[in-house]
């Protein structure tokens, strides 16, 4: 066991150490960790995490001030842990998330993490009563409706090829937008926290789902048949369609872009979903599918425009600085582009049942 004072200091750079204020409310935390070095939960940096092979406890206290909030960052889905202030344990993880923001039931100076058997803890940072952090994540369950329902593959195709779609109808207009994941990457975790610093950063607040498929290396449409379960991939998009009702689908490329053949699977498996519901009249009806760079009934985004909910920024600024949170796939030579082969402005209207676009400026033209 290793006691060490540390200072949680990720957060507003103008706030002084150990200083509380209204605008910046992060606290000094004293951590006693049951196993592992405790500075490696207080260095804002998820690549530094401790894996609990037990059942195992960080034990945090506050000399500085009352603990009203914490945010527990961890590795994978915890599934439920607990929570113990001062001497009464309180049950978390319903929801799985691995960016947890939690308010204290009533402010006290310490707090126990109790880290179920075989977790990995990455951070756990602690604030008093005042404005949060904006990096500080405070993630709402998914959306019991969905207006759109994105259906990126990897973890940084929702920025690559979608573009601007998320900031604008999510952020600027305040839609439900929903994002779900068709692969996971749960065997290189790091990509699922900058999967959410990114969803993060474009103005999403309902938390990601993320499927039971893993991500597996393809390098065209036959060797993806061979790798993925087709009948999985369509019937856990229905599920989606079932759960989230939404109005506009959008999906990949029919050819994947440059041609990654799980794009091509995801893209195809969309269309039997719409295809499979339209079968059953007790079924969710999608009234418009987009798929990225279909080229019939198609349609172009200015992404260029400045939104008020971003300060002026624009669609296209707010993607750019999304991709640049996926730091581990900065040097794969991809950018994100409204312009080129693989533009994230252009989409086409697959599926409908409202009637074609003729204005062609609006996923949602024609839907009240």
């Amino acid at each position: 066991m290793k006691k060490l004072l540390a200072v949680l200091f990720f957060g507003i750079l103008a706030c002084a150490f150990f200083t509380l204020s209204a605008s910046c409310a992060e606290l000094t935390a004293e951590i006693t960790v049951s196993e592992g070095k405790s500075e490696k939960l207080t260095d804002n940096n998820f690549k530094t995490k401790i894996k609990f092979d037990d059942c195992g406890s960080v034990k945090i206290h506050s000399s500085k001030g009352e603990i009203s909030y914490v945010y527990v960052i961890w590795d994978t889905p915890p599934g439920k842990w607990y929570l113990s202030e001062e001497d009464i344990a309180f049950t978390h993880g319903q929801n799985d998330f691995i960016h947890e923001f939690i308010k204290l039931n009533s402010p006290c100076d310490s707090i126990t993490v109790n880290v179920p058997s075989g977790k990995t803890l990455c951070d756990v940072r602690i604030f008093s009563e005042g404005d949060i952090p904006k990096d500080v994540q405070i993630w709402d369950p998914p959306y019991e409706r969905a207006d759109l329902l994105m259906l990126p593959t990897h973890s940084d195709d929702d920025h690559l090829y979608f573009g601007g779609t998320m900031p604008y109808y999510g952020g600027e207009l305040g839609m439900r937008v929903q994002v779900a994941y068709i692969t996971n990457h749960w065997k290189e975790p790091v990509r699922t926290h900058e999967l959410l610093n990114g969803l993060w950063t474009v103005g999403i607040t309902a938390y990601p789902v993320i499927s039971d498929i893993p991500d597996l290396p393809t390098f065209s449409l036959e060797s993806a048949k061979e790798v993925f379960d087709t009948d999985e991939m369509r019937g856990y998009i229905v599920e989606l369609i079932r759960r989230f009702k939404p109005y506009v689908l959008l999906g990949h490329d029919l050819l994947g872009e440059y041609g990654h053949g799980a794009h091509r699977v995801c893209a195809d498996a969309a269309i039997k979903a719409i295809e499979r519901a339209e079968k059953d009249a007790s079924a969710w009806q999608v009234k418009k599918l987009y798929l990225h760079l279909y080229k019939q009934n198609a349609l172009t985004f200015d992404w260029r425009q400045p939104l008020d909910f971003f300060g002026g920024q624009t669609a296209f600024d707010i993607a750019d600085a999304a991709f640049k949170c996926h730091k581990s796939q900065q040097s794969n030579g991809l950018i994100v582009q409204d312009w080129g082969s693989y533009a994230n402005n252009l989409f086409g209207l697959y599926h409908t049942t409202v009637g074609p676009d003729v204005e062609k400026n609006d996923l949602f033209e024609h839907i009240p």
